[in-house]
C-alpha cells in the first residue's frame, strides 16, 4: 500500500513538471479531456488514475505514459 501510495505521489509530480514546460492546468483539461479537478488531484498525489486517464494526459502533453514513471532528469 505504501509503495503504491509512493508511485501515485511520483506520477503526479511528473505530470506537473510535464504540464509547467508545456501549458497550464486548464490547458491540460481542455487538451486531454480529464477534468482539472482530477488533474489537481494526480498533481497533488491524491486519487487512484486509470490508465485511460494517463493515457489522455499523455497524449496531450505529447509524451509516452511510461514517462510518468520514470524519474525526473536530474534525481
Amino acid at each position: 500500500e505504501d509503495a503504491r501510495a509512493q508511485q501515485v505521489v511520483l506520477i503526479g509530480q511528473r505530470i506537473r513538471e510535464l504540464r509547467r514546460e508545456r501549458m497550464t492546468l486548464t490547458q491540460l483539461a481542455a487538451a486531454s479531456g480529464v477534468s482539472i479537478g482530477l488533474l489537481s488531484r494526480l498533481e497533488n498525489g491524491v486519487g487512484n488514475p486509470s490508465f485511460a486517464a494517463l493515457s489522455q494526459i499523455a497524449r496531450a502533453l505529447e509524451v509516452d505514459v511510461h514517462a510518468f514513471f520514470e524519474p525526473p532528469p536530474g534525481n
